[in-house]
């Protein structure tokens, strides 16, 4: 495989991985704020 899908598709994990990352973070807040009732 070319180099560059390799390239695109690091850019594109990373990318997931941030909008993953900041998803959890805000499904946590709602958890916690569940659980505190």
């Amino acid at each position: 495989m070319p180099l560059a899908y390799f390239q695109c598709l690091a850019v594109f994990c990373r990318k997931w991985c941030e909008i993953a990352v900041s998803g959890r973070d805000t499904k946590r807040s709602i958890t916690n704020e569940v659980e505190s009732e």
